[in-house]
């Protein structure tokens, strides 16, 4: 099977600014993740003003970034801004936060992501308790898959209609002020393949 392949540049340097957002209240939010969320935005923003357009089928992005997209970029880009109702999504990343996690099942409720789940490394049950018992009474709540394990992969997968997105990545779900790699694709046979072993690891006991 071929693929299209097109690569983007990078900016250096990059610096963020700070501004409001509309997307969620501000009444659970403490300064330090008002902050987060602001920066959050910005990456969506320029998220969208590079990207353009998702990939057609079995095309390919290769994305370089220093600290200006990290996976919760994307998923905040469809669900925000794109207007697509995401069918199912599937996130691995070895570790995340509660302001994430709490958008999430946000968008959740709201509908516009109909199946969740999550697969996260073992760090939020020994270091990071409050992300892992919210993860796990939420998600329970709502009947909704995950699993916390010795993991550290970064990866996406998603469907809208009949298009099957696969984001595999060297960034967490967290913010990553660093030099990272995104590989966004549309192709059902990836999205099959970590499918397969994902839903594997969520059968197993937390």
């Amino acid at each position: 099977m071929e693929y299209e392949t097109n690569i983007f540049d990078f900016e250096l340097n990059d610096k963020h600014s700070i501004q409001k957002l509309d997307n969620i209240d501000d009444k659970f939010l403490s300064n330090k993740e008002d902050t987060l969320l602001s920066l959050m935005n910005l990456k969506k923003d320029k998220w969208i003003k590079f990207i353009k357009r998702l990939p057609n089928e079995n095309e390919i992005y290769r994305i370089l970034s220093n600290g200006t997209y990290d996976l919760f970029t994307f998923i905040d880009y469809i669900v925000k801004d794109s207007g697509f109702i995401i069918n199912e999504l599937y996130i691995s990343t070895w570790a995340t936060t509660t302001i994430q996690i709490n958008l999430l099942l946000k968008y959740y409720d709201e509908g516009k992501i109909k199946n969740l789940n999550m697969l996260l490394g073992d760090y939020h049950k020994f270091k990071s308790r409050a992300e892992y018992g919210l993860l796990v009474n939420e998600l329970a709540k709502r009947k909704q898959k995950f699993c916390i394990f010795n993991n550290h992969v970064k990866l996406i997968l998603l469907t809208i209609d009949n298009d099957y997105y696969v984001l595999e990545s060297s960034a967490n779900l967290t913010s990553n002020p660093r030099l990272e790699l995104h590989i966004l694709s549309n192709n059902k046979l990836l999205y099959d393949f970590h499918k397969s072993w994902m839903l594997e690891m969520l059968t197993k006991p937390i």
